[in-house]
């Protein structure tokens, strides 16, 4: 099982972000012990993909890479990439996540207003390792009165279906 694991290029890349992830932690805590800051507390500060300079991903982790700091992230909007495709809106939340602090969850592509596919959202921030906080944000058509309880019962049942083993 090892072995196949080992040689399925989405899974070696995802060990990958993994361990960058890890060894971007372990490289803040010197300076975090220096400032007074126990190992626990992990603040950070997450620049959204929006408007501007970070719509694209690609410039957004330029700006993290120039940064350099284990306490720089992306505040990860999956809807705000302006892309060339919804093919393109995927590959850019793909790339972002191991840079992730936080996320935003809508179910619809901020640019194009074409439906996410939430469930290969998910599969992607598994892969990524990510397991920090899912929020839920909303602008669409619908009342929020009944489409947010709908995004958080979706956001829900992603969660425990990407959580379990």
């Amino acid at each position: 099982r090892r072995r196949a694991a080992a040689r399925d290029p989405a899974l070696r890349a995802a060990r990958q972000r993994r361990q960058l992830r890890r060894d971007r932690v372990e490289r803040g805590r010197p300076g975090h012990e220096q400032h007074g800051q126990p190992h626990g507390d992990r603040r950070q500060l997450g620049i959204e993909d929006h408007d501007g300079i970070t719509q694209r991903a690609d410039t957004t982790l330029e700006i993290i890479r120039r940064v350099d700091s284990p306490f720089a992230g992306v505040n990860l909007d999956i809807s705000n990439f302006v892309a060339d495709s919804d093919e393109d809106q995927y590959r850019q939340i793909e790339a972002c996540v191991p840079y992730a602090t936080h996320t935003h969850i809508r179910d619809h592509f901020g640019d194009s207003h074409r439906p996410i596919d939430l469930d290969r959202v998910w599969k992607i921030f598994a892969m990524g390792g990510y397991r920090g906080y899912m929020s839920a944000e909303y602008e669409g058509e619908e009342s929020a009165v009944t489409a947010v309880p709908k995004l958080l019962d979706r956001i829900k049942a992603l969660c425990t279906k990407y959580s379990a083993g």
